[in-house]
């Protein structure tokens, strides 16, 4: 049985075996175990995709399971959700269900796909749509439903924010909408639809509120699904999020307000949600966001960090509090183009200090980029601690961003992510540098950096990328560079405007004011 708190894995004595129950969590089994789990786990779902949806979708997105008949355009659709660890086992159980009820579906292609989905990465509504059943008549999509959820009951998946759920925890979810590609213009962009009953169209705005027309009689209304869920704000509420700054698979960003406050004061609250952007580990956003919470409050005393304010649960889901910081972060910085060098090497010793010091106190942080990096009144400020760790802890599952790392490995131990610090670091100082946004260049190789850059400057960077990871410099060798450097160019700065004062002054002493000129007029 599947639990929220006891998301494990299980090998077999001398032999790993995936179908077996998740009983040992896979960033403490050793690299070798991790990667044969994961090859065991793609070959069953190439395996289940070869036999029951057989036909590949108009990019490599989904396997079909096609009818000899065609589809209506429109009419209910069902997903069902699951997390990485919990897919193969889903469409296992489903399968021969869903090919008995004569209903066309697909899945996603490959677990690759899984997690992109659940990522986020292929749209906010498409979370948790692992597999989509389109089934037209309300009495077989009701019976349906109902099998589904009996085989299901128990496996872990993220809600699907475009759906209504079929019961309280359940993994089926549905709504109404176009079966085929249709499309409306509104205000200059094509946005999907489906029709309405006079046959005018209708946008699809794929939220939970809309996902049943009111023109459309609910087949599943008599479940407890929708009128005995928790709501997300209501009486006693301790935060009022009203603004939101981003979302991912994980949960959402957004701006809060603290309820009673007698003077408004706003907040960063980040969400994470249960069973959200769930890996290979079976961490998903609320072990995210609660790591967070701790890894903060440790690091409070050694980087400059926004202050964790608050942490609370709330509908399963586990919220972070934090101040806010006025600011912005340093990519938004470099979307204006490149930096004063003065500034560029300001922040860049800010930045630098701040990995440092994170090593010296034995944390990797995982996650260091531009983005992550908020300045504001010339100071600069790290956010975004969900996947830092101690050096000396456990081994982890490998993550980063696209552009800063050059090794990947599934398991990666304390001193790897240092080793991938150190590559991410000499990434983000190259950005700095050179004024690149990850918009401007979002994939490598970097271009080089302008020869204004002092010498000293683009040979730590080059070190810092060096692609065999035992060759890379230390946090602390760049910090040793930079505060030397910060220094002279500082003197440099105040003797050039110093001089140019000066003969600014030497300017106007020679040239006649305009009194004199008048004078001088009159005279004449």
């Amino acid at each position: 049985m599947w639990a929220f708190r006891e998301r494990r894995f299980c090998t077999t004595t001398g032999m790993l075996t995936a179908r077996e129950p998740l009983l040992i969590p896979p960033a403490r089994l050793s690299l070798k175990s991790a990667r044969a789990l994961a090859a065991a786990w793609k070959s069953r779902w190439t395996s289940l995709c070869d036999t029951y949806a057989p036909h590949r979708g108009e990019d490599d997105t989904w396997r079909v399971h096609k009818l000899d008949r065609p589809l209506p355009s429109q009419g209910w659709k069902i997903h069902l959700s699951a997390t990485l660890l919990s897919a193969v086992d889903l469409f296992e159980t489903c399968a021969e269900t869903l090919v008995r009820s004569g209903c066309q579906f697909k899945v996603a292609a490959s677990l690759e796909m899984v997690q992109k989905l659940n990522g986020g990465m292929a749209g906010r509504s498409q979370t948790g749509k692992i597999i989509t059943v389109y089934c037209s008549e309300p009495g077989r999509a009701r019976a349906l439903a109902e099998e589904l959820d009996s085989l299901t009951r128990g496996l872990p998946g993220p809600v699907v924010p475009s759906d209504r759920r079929f019961r309280p925890g359940s993994n089926v979810f549905y709504r109404y909408g176009a079966y085929d590609t249709f499309e409306v213009e509104i205000d200059g962009r094509k946005v999907p639809a489906y029709r309405g009953p006079s046959g005018q169209p209708v946008p699809d705005k794929r939220t939970k509120a809309t996902a049943v027309p009111n023109w459309v009689d609910d087949p599943f209304l008599d479940n407890s699904a929708t009128a005995g869920a928790p709501q997300r704000a209501g009486k006693g509420a301790r935060y009022v999020a009203f603004k939101s700054l981003g979302w991912r698979g994980r949960g959402g960003v957004y701006l809060a307000r603290r309820t009673g406050d007698e003077t408004p004061r706003h907040y960063v609250m980040k969400e994470g949600l249960l069973h959200g952007g769930a890996g290979l580990d079976g961490r998903c956003g609320v072990d995210h966001v609660r790591s967070e919470f701790r890894n903060l409050k440790a690091l409070a005393a050694i980087i400059p960090v926004p202050a964790p304010v608050d942490f609370f649960y709330q509908d399963e889901n586990a919220y972070l509090v934090t101040e806010l910081v006025d600011g912005k972060n340093v990519d938004e910085l470099l979307q204006d183009g490149a930096l004063p060098l003065a500034q560029a090497m300001a922040i860049a010793r800010q930045i630098v200090d701040i990995v440092a010091s994170l090593h010296a106190a034995g944390w990797c942080w995982r996650d260091c980029k531009p983005r992550n990096f908020l300045f504001s009144d010339g100071k600069v400020w790290a956010i975004d601690f969900e996947f830092a760790a101690r050096m000396r802890g456990r081994p982890s599952l490998f993550v980063s961003t696209p552009g800063y790392f050059r090794e990947h490995a599934e398991v990666t131990s304390g001193r790897a992510g240092e080793l991938q610090d150190l590559y991410a670091l000499g990434t983000t100082l190259h950005r700095v540098f050179a004024g690149l946004s990850d918009a401007k260049a979002s994939a490598e190789p970097l271009p080089p950096l302008p020869e204004s850059i002092p010498s000293a400057v683009r040979h730590l960077i080059a070190r810092l990328r060096d692609d065999v990871p035992r060759r890379r410099a230390s946090a602390a060798v760049a910090k040793r560079l930079f505060d030397p450097l910060f220094s002279e160019l500082t003197h440099q700065c105040r003797r050039t405007i110093h001089r140019n004062r000066r003969k600014m002054q030497n300017v106007e002493k020679k040239q006649p004011s305009a009194d004199q000129d008048i004078r001088k007029g009159e005279a004449g």
